[in-house]
Order: C-alpha cells, then structure tokens, then sequence
C-alpha cells in the first residue's frame, strides 16, 4: 500500500509535531517560506526521512500531494494554501488534523476548547489542574505552548484534552468539535490579520461550530455577541462577576465564587480572596475553569481543593522578586493593549512600566486613564516605539529601542514603594521568538542586577 504524500507548512512548533507524529506512517514534506533552520532541526529531519524545501512554493512543485497540511501561523490566503486549494489538495488546519486523529485513536477522549482575546492560556492551564486534581487525565495543550499533535503522544483513551484554541487556529477548522467551549471574551487584537473586529469575533465563533445535543456552549452572560444560539441542542451556560439568575457560574455579592449547574440552587465553591492568583481579571477564568470542569463531571469538593493550591503560570502577571523595596511583575504575556489594561488595574503601587515589542495594529490609547493614574515612569521599546509615542505623547516618556538597555533603565529609576511591571501590550517577535523568552530575558536582568547589589 502506497503512503499518503503530506506536505506540512510552517517550521514552527505545530509544523514540527506533525511531522514527527506522520514520519513513520506517511511520506512527508516540509516546507515554510521563510524559515532558516538550525542545525538540531535539520538533522532531526534527516533521522525522519523528511524532506525540507524552502522558501514560497509554486502550484506546480505541490500538485503531487495528497494533502496540507497548515500550521496556524500561516494564513487560508497563503499562496500555497491558495494554489493547493485550486489544485483540488485537501486542506487542514494542526487543530483539524489532530480532532481526527483524537477520535481515531482515542475514543472516550473529550474536547474542553477554550478561546478569547484575553486570559485563554491561565484559564486552559488551571482547567487542566482542576480535572488533574480529581484523578482523572487532562492535558493543557493548542495555543498554550505544547501543540494538540504533540498531545496526542501523552494521551490515553480518555483523556480530557483542554485546548486552548486562537483565532488563527480556529479559521481553518471545518468538522472540529468541541464537547465543551468557552468564548471569554473580545477586544481588539491580530487586526493586522483578520482586519476587522466582525471578521476576528467570527473566526472565534467557530469554536461552537458542529456542536450538537449533549454538548456545552459557555459565554459570558448578557453577551449574545459572544455566543451562538441555534437549533443544534447544545446546552448555553454562562459566567458573570456579578450575581445572575442563569444557570453557570457567577460571583456572589458576598465574594463567594457560586456553580449552579442545574438552574436550581447555587452551590459555594470557595470565597474569591482564597484564590492565589491575583485581579479580577482571573476571578473571570476562575469562573470558566470551574463550569467547564463541573459539567465535566469533576465535584465541587476536588475543585474547591485544586483552586486553593493553584498559583497559576508564568510570565502572566507573575510577582518574581522584591528588592530594596521594589516588586518586580512579569507580565510578558500581555501581547495586546486590553491585557495591559488588566495589569495596571490589578496592581496598587506607583508602576514603573516597560511597553513595547512588535505592534499589532491596535490604538494605545485606552492606556491613558491608567497610566495617568499609576504610572510614575514610562519606557517605550522596540519596533512600536512610533506608534507608542503618537497615541500617548501627553505623558513624558522615554524610547529605549533595545529591550535589554530599556529594562536596565527602568532599574535605574525605580524607587522604593515602587513596581517595575513588564506588560508590554505587543508581541515580541521583533527581539524575541515569543513572549516566554522575553519574559525570560526580562527576569534574568533583574536577577543578575539583585546578585550585584551590595
């Protein structure tokens, strides 16, 4: 029997878990138009028999295959996505790919799909911990860092796959399914890309795409934009801040986190001030985290014992160190302005803050409020440096294009009582090859200048 010819495009994460996981069983390709490889890369597809070709490919040197396959960096309208298309060459999205394979190998196996502008990966990892904590099997995978291919080769027949899924992921699903998902939420982001806000919020609306009776919708309550109602019999729950007579759950007036699964009587999950991860902002991923595991069949008892060990991830508003009076917050992860909104609510001292990175589109201005209020010096960095000094040139300032030397500067003007907050509101890909590395870089300057101090 002759092996099915797959092409795989994208060099990244999920274009390398493919490839490994189709090796032995498929004849692979790889290609990504831009891409160098290093040399570990290399000789890790020479060991697989995976051929590489570089740069942008023409319909003619892909009209042999019998399938692409996508990686989520790269978009429908890529000329190879495109000429596959016209060529009759089946198309799939990682996240496509490994829901078939999912339910291939691992038929009692659950989908607990996760999406939004904000708070996707704290929400995916703690869910992952909840279901953990009851004994049972879950993996945070997807846009959270290990890919759903890569899952795949830890999975068992039932495990609860917890998947954080972007919009970029999103857009190219077709028969995905999710037995639960959840829509946290939309603020501006990846414009560049989807170009409008209608375009972006409908590629995260395919989260509930193929959904049928059994299965779970979540979206926050007394927000229709953010759901999907149609006559497919899934069930519509929801999460509020603020008490609500809709079965989901919600925060008391009197703090305590509430699940009602039923539409009957709520149940107390524990008061919010004993959650360790801190701003309201996670009290909403809380309350996702806590009814996607409910109707998932874990007790409130095991919930309950699992959030008050939680102390969430890192380079997500993470307090790190302290030194001579100054706190110091990674914040890496906050790659829009709305997540940098977040972390200056969430924090009481006088900020020092260190802003910039790739710029993605979005205005900065709904900073000013904050930044009028909390911040008591300003940086700018890296390739949004214009943008960031057009939209909030009313605040002194300084533009420090270089990451390293922005970060030693702001060491230079903290004070004590102070805290130097890394929340940058853009990616990192103009010095960095994502946010977990500047994150990274940024507490290793700190921690080398803690060693140095007398």
């Amino acid at each position: 029997m002759s092996k099915t010819k797959t092409i795989v495009v994208g060099a990244g994460k999920s274009g390398f878990s493919i490839v490994r996981f189709l090796a032995h069983q498929d004849s692979v390709t790889l290609t990504d138009e831009s891409k160098a490889l290093d040399l570990s890369e290399i000789h890790e597809l020479s060991k697989l028999q995976v051929e590489y070709l570089p740069g942008l490919q023409t319909a003619e040197k892909i009209k042999d295959f019998d399938r692409l396959i996508l990686s989520p960096g790269v978009p429908l309208t890529s000329p190879i996505v495109q000429g596959a298309l016209k060529q009759g060459i089946p198309v799939l999205g990682e996240i496509e790919f490994a829901f078939l394979e999912s339910k291939k190998k691992f038929s009692q196996s659950k989908i607990l799909a996760i999406t939004g502008t904000n708070g996707k990966s704290t929400t995916t990892h703690l869910l992952s911990a909840l279901i953990n904590g009851s004994s049972r099997h879950g993996i945070a995978c997807g846009n959270i860092g290990m890919p759903f291919t890569e899952a795949l080769g830890q999975a068992r027949s039932d495990t609860f796959f917890c998947l954080e899924l972007s919009s970029y992921q999103l857009e190219s699903v077709s028969m995905f399914k999710a037995d639960v998902a959840a829509f946290l939420n939309l603020t501006p982001d990846h414009l560049a890309r989807h170009e409008s806000m209608d375009n972006y919020r409908a590629a995260k609306l395919r989260i509930f795409s193929n959904q049928k009776d059994g299965d779970v919708r979540i979206s926050p309550h007394n927000k229709p934009e953010l759901s999907r109602y149609d006559q497919s019999g899934a069930v519509n729950l929801f999460f509020s801040l603020t008490p609500m007579d809709a079965p989901g759950c919600f925060l008391g007036d009197d703090g305590n986190i509430r699940l009602n699964l039923t539409g009957n009587q709520s149940e107390i999950v524990l008061h919010k001030d004993q959650l360790l991860i801190p701003g309201e902002h996670n009290v909403e991923n809380v309350l996702v985290a806590c009814l996607m595991a409910g109707v998932s069949g874990i007790s409130i008892d095991s919930i309950r014992n699992s959030l008050k060990r939680y102390e969430g991830l890192k380079h997500r508003l993470s307090f790190f160190a302290e030194h001579e009076g100054i706190r110091f917050i990674n914040d890496s992860k906050a790659t829009n302005v709305d997540s940098t909104v977040v972390a200056l609510g969430a924090i009481k001292e006088p900020i020092v803050l260190l802003l910039g990175g790739t710029h993605k589109g979005a205005s900065y201005k709904p900073l000013i409020p904050l930044i009028q209020e909390k911040v008591s010096h300003l940086i700018f960095m890296g390739e949004a440096i214009p943008q960031l000094e057009e939209d909030l040139d009313l605040f002194p300032h300084e533009s420090i294009p270089i990451f390293n030397d922005a970060v030693e500067r702001a060491l230079d003007v903290a004070k004590a009582g102070s805290t130097v907050l890394l929340s940058p509101a853009c990616a990192s890909f103009d010095q960095f090859s994502n946010f977990e590395a500047r994150g990274e870089a940024f507490e290793s300057i700190i921690c080398s200048w803690i060693k140095s101090r007398p």
